[in-house]
């Protein structure tokens, strides 16, 4: 069982390096709106003027390691699209209007958190099976809240200075007199994730090849958050280690009782005696943290239990409400009241588009 998980594993990981297939050009979500892609809009529903539409949205641009903004291309021309899928673009994240500013964006973020996952999926596997500082045991989940707070301390510290750096080289530095302007702007000359840190000599010469590098690099970051997304889910369902779940369904597949040496059926966490750790106090009323400024809190039993219905109800009601807000501002990339001011002059037969520049959303 263990073997074949490997073997699957090492197996989805190596396509990421497979040779990039050829793909037939395709209209790009950036492409200025078309004739035949405004046949399917609604009449009713204005569009943005054709002298704007055709105008580009891109700046002038010297070329970025062989790298030049298309923006008849999806994401600009940015290196990461292979088959199977092609480009794809569920979410819009990359649709008609997105800045060339934001693109760069996405790809610094979809970058760097690709190689911190992959960090993460050997650290996982290696953190929980071999012995480090500070005694740290159990799943990977739980061993952050065990490192002591002068190592945690100097951990954060790092990990700031880090991102500090990073920002310095990546964006423009902002101007709080204009700061709608320059604040979260990428520097013209700077090419998402390119910090300059290559220690092995590894980074390509050749633009071709290194935009082949950089697509296995999308690539196993990609399956790697898939992965480490994956793990965190597995052990926060289950509290076992990543390898202590591949010997309990092992056990299982053996005909085995896998709480064998099980007290009282408590979980054994693989490489830790720890017990207890998500055991909830017997005296603790979930969500009682004694936090009470205002003295709102009846003293009365049934008022008390009333009271918190109430804050229930508008706690699932607030989180049904701000996913929305979430997955409206991704798809649309407006703000909420934006939105309702756009759909409120489409209803009144007003061009939501009027005064936007070069059919950037506004």
């Amino acid at each position: 069982m263990m073997k074949l998980a490997i073997l699957s594993t090492t197996i989805a990981a190596s396509t990421a390096f497979a040779p990039i297939g050829t793909h037939s050009s395709r209209t790009s979500a950036l492409r200025s709106i078309s004739s035949e892609a405004a046949a399917d809009v609604p009449a009713d529903i204005p569009q943005p003027s054709s002298s704007s539409s055709s105008s580009s949205t891109t700046p002038a641009t010297v070329p970025i390691n062989g790298w030049i903004p298309d923006d008849s291309r999806p994401c600009y021309g940015l290196p990461g699209v292979v088959a199977p899928t092609g480009y794809f673009d569920p979410l819009g994240f990359a649709q008609y209007g997105i800045t060339l500013n934001e693109i760069k964006r996405y790809r610094e973020s979809e970058v760097m958190h690709g190689r911190v996952a992959m960090l993460a999926t050997v650290g996982y596997l290696v953190g929980e099976n071999f012995p480090g500082p500070f005694g740290l045991t159990g799943p990977a989940n739980d061993q952050l809240a065990q490192v002591p707070a002068f190592p945690f301390t100097l951990l954060a510290g790092l990990v700031a200075a880090a991102e500090l750096k990073r920002a310095t080289i990546g964006w423009v530095e902002p101007d709080f007199g204009n700061w709608t302007n320059t604040l979260w702007t990428i520097r013209d000359g700077y090419y998402p994730g390119d910090l300059g840190f290559d220690p092995l000599g590894l980074r390509p010469t050749d633009s071709k090849e290194f935009a082949d590098m950089q697509t296995r690099e999308l690539q196993n970051g990609r399956l790697a958050m898939i992965g480490a997304a994956g793990m965190c889910a597995q052990e926060i369902f289950n509290h076992r280690t990543i390898l202590g779940t591949i010997d309990f369904y092992e056990k299982v597949s053996a005909g085995i009782n896998p709480y064998e040496g099980c007290a009282d059926g408590q979980i054994i966490l693989r490489g830790s005696g720890e017990k207890g750790r998500w055991t909830i106090r017997d005296g603790y009323y979930p969500g009682d943290l004694g936090f009470d400024p205002l003295g709102l809190r009846p003293t009365d039993s049934k008022k008390f239990a009333d009271m918190q219905t109430r804050e229930l109800q508008n706690g699932r009601l607030a989180m049904i409400g701000a996913a929305g807000m979430c997955a409206q501002e991704i798809f649309n990339h407006r703000t909420i009241l934006g939105t309702i001011d756009f759909y409120e002059k489409v209803s009144a037969g007003i061009n939501p588009y009027e005064g936007c520049a070069d059919g950037v959303i506004c």
